[in-house]
């Protein structure tokens, strides 16, 4: 019921938009009827009403306007419920209709008479009424016939009408379809063809058939599977069938057969359309991909081949692999690459022809006029139809033996531009290029020119991989490699194995003196000196810095011994670097394989120990290592890792560092962080700083101060107003762009104003490193007044003019001074007072203190008073420091 409901709901729609607009033929029929059905039931009005949604549409009218009524304004409404005549005496008695518009209003209408109008379905979609201002009983026998008669007249003329319009319109929409089908295959680069729901082509576009090599009269009729490989049928059929039968679009490239019997790739999207009878037909468009198609493969090959190639296999193979491919792009078709060596070319990879045809193709290449001075302005060059026919072409003797007809030319150009090369195309039919198919094999050429490319610089990236640039030597990778196999060798010849470790004694200076680029110079004298006093199967490597290693197989202790000599004699002289002459030593540690250590990372590493051991012996000398040369490194590498662990934290403590002025009152407090180590004891603050540096733990140092600044300043400042704080910060600190902000907090949490706070920042000057140069700079714009501290004065030189431009307010002494101040020898005494007495001079007149740091003993503080310094520093005034109930200085 439901369902019938809603189909004849959809059907009175329809009819409705049909009768939409009326012509004028069809109008005046219906206002004959409604004249005659007037006269005949003897009404003053009488109208056509037709349904639409919302709206009874008020035509054809006898005595009223045409016009538009809402349904619940109108009699007619209710008669398309109704299944013959409705009749209403008096519309002001009927509840249904008294409260109607056209009923409450002055003369309104009284009398109704309505007749529905229906389709050939039974579907009522209007009717025919008479109406009246005067009620009466009804309309009798002869105009209640008269009236449902005319109302089947009327309903006939209207489907009629309706027929009418809709063999207009199919004859209209197939002549647009023509039409559009003819501008389609007149305009668009793609083809076309209609078929029936059973899969026979009705009609096809001429580029279609230019695509598939067929007359239009040889596919007409035809099925659309025809041209589609016998494994592809049954899934093109599938498809075909899925759109006739869901009428969803579909997509896809499909591989079809050229009449020639070449395959081509088509894009085919068909799509379910009604043809101008109704009949169901599938319109297809196609496109010719191939090029697109084989562009796509090309693409994929490159990143295949590109990445065989990252994983070692070498470019020739490469380069064989993508020409074996060649025939996917160019039928009958092989490929050679010749590579451009002075003015010529060489056959440099020709996997598919033969050695006779390889023979005979590097004869071609010596040809006058050869492609290679040819093809320097030209993107290609081509000898075609047909080589062996050519009058103009010298190589046609040549080409008739190798069996080539046609053949084309492509460069090979570096990234630049310039020609590397030239590949030719080698067809043994006389069968010319066309336009598509030189772009592909232009593509595929582009490819070889990036393969030739990628193998040079991985060959580059492979070297550099394993060598020092800035040297040449080899590099870590490359020394560890070299040690391995010169092990495997010692122990299958039973010889023995020598590493030699080198660093240059000051070498540093050279850089902060003269510069990285004097350096670097010199770095590359020490290479080439090494290289020229060891043996080709000896391996000399820089591990960065100035820490150079040799090894040299088969080298006993003796022969070791010999090689060091050999080794210090050639750096003994002096190099020259620009308007100086430097010389440098080396500090040398030697392992022994069998002896040292069995693997490469073992005698590297005794080596590096020796090495530490010689230059802690004086420097410019060798050892030989030892096995307690291992404990000092192997305890460093323990305290840095002991130094990540949390329980660690309870074993660190921050200690004070008091000044004194000479009435040794107190100016100022170093905050100074101190390891308590379970097993290595007292690791002062300068191991630590070093150790948190390495193991990036420096804020665990900052947060001690912090904490220890918290307990201590209050008594501090309370007592001694006027003290400064002073804190020592490493090199990684002062280029943290952060720390000066977070300074600030510090300083505002501790209501510490910026002239009570001193910062150490001696590591600046000794480096000239432009970084912590800005680091200091951003510290004191921060903190405007920041007091800066300079420790270690008078032991190394610094530039004075850095010295002047941040405005330094404190020089510490380096604590060497105060051994030579109290030494027993008194010409050392007075040359050390000498010195200082100048350096203080110097501080007055750059407004800089003078302290004198590390004083420990009363002798040491005697002495630092004695040679002028203005204030001292160090553990001897903790005992002047009244020590608080808490434990805490004041």
């Amino acid at each position: 019921m439901t369902d019938r409901s809603e189909s004849s709901t959809q059907h009175r729609e329809d009819i409705a938009r049909g009768l939409g607009e009326l012509d004028e033929r069809t109008l005046a029929l219906m206002r004959d009827i409604t004249d005659l059905a007037s006269r005949v039931a003897g009404t003053e009005f009488a109208t056509v009403t037709l349904a639409d949604e919302d709206v009874m549409r008020v035509r054809a009218c006898v005595g009223l306007q045409d016009q538009d009524l809402p349904h619940e304004d109108t009699f007619c409404a209710r008669t398309l419920t109704h299944d013959d005549l409705m009749v209403v005496p008096d519309a002001r008695n009927d509840a249904r209709f008294r409260d109607l518009p056209l009923v409450q209003q002055e003369d309104g209408l009284r009398f109704y008479a309505g007749a529905p109008l229906r389709s050939p379905e039974g579907v009522p979609f209007g009717t025919l009424c008479v109406l009246d201002r005067t009620p009466r009983d009804g309309l009798g026998e002869l105009g209640t016939h008269g009236l449902q008669h005319q109302a089947h007249l009327a309903a006939a003329y209207l489907d009629n009408y309706l027929a009418l319009q809709d063999a207009r319109r199919q004859r209209r929409l197939q002549a647009e379809q023509e039409q559009i089908l003819d501008a389609f295959s007149r305009t668009s680069h793609s083809g076309f063809s209609l078929a029936d729901a059973n899969g026979v082509v009705r009609r096809i576009s001429g580029f279609t058939s230019h695509i598939l090599g067929y007359t239009p009269e040889e596919l007409i009729g035809a099925d659309v599977t025809r041209m589609v490989p016998e494994e592809y049928k049954g899934v093109v059929r599938s498809q075909y069938a899925a759109v006739v039968e869901d009428g969803k679009p579909r997509s896809g490239v499909w591989k079809v057969r050229h009449r020639s019997g070449h395959f081509r790739y088509m894009h085919i999207a068909g799509e379910r359309v009604i043809g101008a009878d109704g009949e169901t037909l599938v319109f297809s468009s196609l496109t010719d991909v191939t090029h697109d198609h084989l562009r796509a493969r090309l693409r994929n090959e490159r990143s295949r081949l590109l990445e065989r190639l990252a994983r070692n296999r070498s470019v020739a193979s490469v380069l064989s692999e993508l020409l074996s491919t060649l025939p996917r792009y160019s039928s009958n078709a092989v490929a050679a690459i010749a590579e451009l060596n002075g003015d010529g070319l060489s056959l440099l990879s020709a996997p598919e022809l033969t050695d006779r045809q390889c023979d005979l193709f590097q004869e071609l290449l010596r040809l006058p006029g050869s492609p290679a001075a040819i093809m320097r302005d030209r993107d290609w060059l081509t000898a075609t139809p047909d080589l062996q026919q050519s009058s103009s072409y010298a190589g046609g003797s040549i080409a008739a033996d190798a069996g080539w007809h046609a053949m084309i030319w492509f460069p090979l150009r570096h990234p630049d531009g310039s020609q590397r090369g030239a590949m030719a195309i080698l067809r043994n039919q006389a069968e010319p290029f066309g336009d598509d198919e030189t772009e592909l094999l232009a593509d595929v050429v582009a490819l070889a020119s990036t393969i030739l490319e990628t193998g040079t610089l991985l060959e580059r990236m492979h070297y550099q991989a394993s060598h020092d640039i800035l040297t040449g030597l080899a590099n870590r990778r490359l020394l560890k490699e070299h040690t391995t196999q010169a092990l495997s060798t010692a122990r299958r010849t039973r010889s023995q194995l020598a590493v030699c470790m080198l660093d240059l004694d000051n070498f540093k200076m050279v850089n902060d003196s003269m510069g990285h680029d004097a350096g670097d110079e010199l770095l590359n004298e020490v290479a080439d000196r090494l290289l020229a006093c060891t043996r080709e199967q000896d391996t000399v490597a820089r591990l960065g810095g100035d820490e150079f290693v040799v090894v040299a197989p088969e080298v006993d202790r003796a022969g070791a011994q010999r090689l060091v000599d050999k080794l210090m004699g050639a750096l003994a002289d002096p190099v020259r670097l620009g308007e100086r002459t430097v010389t440098v030593r080396p500090s040398i540690g030697i392992a022994l394989s069998g002896v040292d250590g069995d693997s490469a990372d073992a005698l590297l590493s005794a080596a590096d120990a020796a090495m530490y051991d010689a230059k802690a012996s004086g420097r410019n000398t060798f050892r030989f290592h030892g096995p307690d040369m291992d404990r000092p490194i192997a305890t460093r590498f323990q305290l840095q890792q002991e130094l990540y662990q949390p329980e660690v934290r309870s074993q660190l403590a921050t200690e004070l560092d008091p000044r004194v002025d000479r009435q040794e009152r107190l100016v100022a407090m170093e905050y100074i962080s101190v390891w308590h180590h379970p097993v290595e004891g007292y690791i002062d603050r300068t191991q630590l700083l070093e150790l948190a540096e390495e193991t990036g733990q420096l804020h665990l140092m900052e947060r001690l101060i912090v904490e220890k600044m918290a307990a201590t300043l209050p008594t501090v400042l309370t007592r001694n107003p006027a003290a400064v704080l002073s804190v020592r910060l490493a090199e990684i600190t002062l280029k943290d762009k952060t720390f000066p902000e977070r300074l600030a907090q510090y300083m505002g949490a501790f209501r510490i104003g910026a002239r009570q706070m001193e910062v150490d920042v001696t590591r600046a000057f000794l480096q000239h490193d432009p970084q912590l140069m800005q680091g200091i700079a951003t510290l004191r714009e921060r903190l405007p007044g920041l007091r800066l501290a300079m420790y270690d004065f008078g032991a190394r030189a610094v530039p004075m003019i850095e010295l002047t431009r941040l405005g330094v307010d404190t020089a510490k002494l380096a604590p060497e001074w105060l051994d030579l101040l109290t030494c027993n020898t008194a010409s050392e005494r007075h040359r050390a007072e000498a010195v200082i007495t100048h350096l203080r001079g110097l501080c007055q007149d750059m407004g800089m203190t003078l302290v004198a740091e590390g004083v420990e003993t009363p002798a040491q503080r005697d002495a630092a008073w004695g040679a002028g310094v203005h204030q001292c520093q160090g553990a001897l005034f903790l005992e002047g420091v009244v020590r608080e109930p808490d434990g805490t200085y004041g």
